[in-house]
C-alpha cells in the first residue's frame, strides 16, 4: 500500500490508470440499449445521473464530464469539486483522459470529454471552466435509455473509435442490489486501422470528503491504493472529518483490470501549475503514472 502525507486542507487529486492494448479490427458486443440521443446545443443541458437508489448520484453530462456531484445528504445541483492549486489560477477538477500512441508517432493525450462551451471561457485569469486548457474531442453524441447512457467521443485525428457506457446497477423488485452506491464508466476503445495502437485511460478524482458543495470543507483527508477480490483502486477517507458528519464517508476509484494499472495518491509539491505540468509530461511519456508519495499540495477549491 502507498499511503499520503495528511491533507491539512482542501481536495487531494488522485489517478487511477488502466493500461489497454486496442485490438486491430473491430471488436463486437452487445448492442447499448438507446431510447434518446442528443446532439449539438442539447448536449449543454442533458445529463443522467448515476448511482444506487437512496446512495447519491454524479451525473454523467451530454459532452462526457461528470457533473452534479451529489453524493453527501443534499442536493447539490451543479457541484463540481473542483479546486486550484494557485488561487487564481486554473480550475482543475474530476477527469479521465486517453493515453494513445501509434507506431513511428508522438503519444497523444485528449481529455474524454467534448468541447466546452463558449461562455465558460471567460474569466480574469483565463477560462473558468474544469479543465479547460486540455485538448479534447471535437464533437459528443450522448445517447440515453435510463440506467444506461453512452457517450461517442469523435475527433479527426484520433486514430481509435472511442465510446463510454455508463451505468448503475437496478433490479426490478431488489432494493439491495439496486442500492449499491456505485457509478460504472466502461471505456470502450476499437482499432479500425491496419496496425496495432497503443491505449490507456487515465482517471483522476479528488478526495472532497467533508463538503457537500454547501456547508463543510475536507480535513485530513488521505488516499491508499488497495487490490481486493476482482477490483484494484484508490481508497479515499478522511482522519479529520467525523464518519458521523453530515458530509463524512468514504469513496473509492476502481478498475476491474488486473494487469498494467498505475497510479498516484497525490500529486507532486510544485508551484503554480507545474504541478499539472508535470502530471502531463509523466504520462504522455510512457502511458503509465509515477506515484508521488510522500508529497501532497493543499489545493484550496
Amino acid at each position: 500500500m502507498m499511503t499520503t502525507n495528511l491533507l491539512q486542507r482542501g481536495m487531494l487529486g488522485l489517478f487511477l490508470l488502466m493500461m489497454t492494448h486496442a485490438a486491430t479490427g473491430q471488436e463486437g458486443g452487445a448492442p447499448w440499449p438507446v431510447l434518446k440521443t442528443y446532439r449539438g446545443k442539447y448536449l449543454e443541458r442533458v445529463a443522467m445521473p448515476l448511482g444506487g437508489i437512496g446512495t447519491g448520484t454524479v451525473s454523467l453530462g451530454g459532452r462526457g464530464d461528470l457533473r452534479d456531484w451529489e453524493l453527501m445528504n443534499r442536493g447539490a445541483l451543479g457541484y463540481l469539486p473542483a479546486f486550484k492549486f494557485v488561487p487564481p489560477s486554473i480550475c482543475n477538477g474530476p477527469f479521465f483522459a486517453l493515453w494513445y500512441r501509434e507506431p513511428g508517432k508522438d503519444a497523444m493525450i485528449r481529455v474524454l470529454e467534448g468541447p466546452v462551451p463558449a461562455g465558460e471561457y471567460e474569466g480574469d485569469w483565463g477560462a473558468d471552466a474544469a479543465n479547460a486548457g486540455f485538448p479534447r474531442f471535437e464533437e459528443t453524441v450522448f445517447s440515453a435509455a435510463y440506467p444506461l447512457a453512452g457517450v461517442e467521443f469523435i475527433h479527426r485525428d484520433v486514430p481509435l473509435e472511442v465510446r463510454l457506457e455508463a451505468f448503475n446497477p437496478l433490479v426490478m423488485g431488489d432494493a439491495d442490489r439496486s442500492g449499491i452506491p456505485v457509478a460504472v464508466l466502461r471505456y470502450v476503445l476499437t482499432n479500425p486501422a491496419d496496425h496495432p495502437i497503443e491505449a490507456a485511460v487515465c482517471g483522476m478524482v479528488p478526495n472532497y470528503i467533508g463538503t457537500d458543495g454547501w456547508t463543510g470543507e475536507p480535513e485530513g483527508n488521505r488516499n491508499l491504493f488497495r487490490t481486493g477480490k476482482g477490483l484494484q483502486g484508490v481508497y479515499m477517507y478522511s482522519e479529520g472529518v467525523d464518519e458521523l458528519d453530515v458530509n463524512g464517508g468514504t469513496m473509492a476509484l476502481t478498475t476491474t483490470a488486473t494487469e498494467g494499472v498505475t497510479c498516484r495518491t497525490s500529486w507532486a509539491a510544485l508551484p503554480w501549475n507545474w504541478t499539472f505540468r508535470e502530471f502531463w509530461d509523466d504520462l504522455i511519456a510512457d502511458g503509465a503514472l509515477t506515484d508521488h508519495p510522500g508529497t501532497m499540495v493543499p489545493a484550496r477549491g
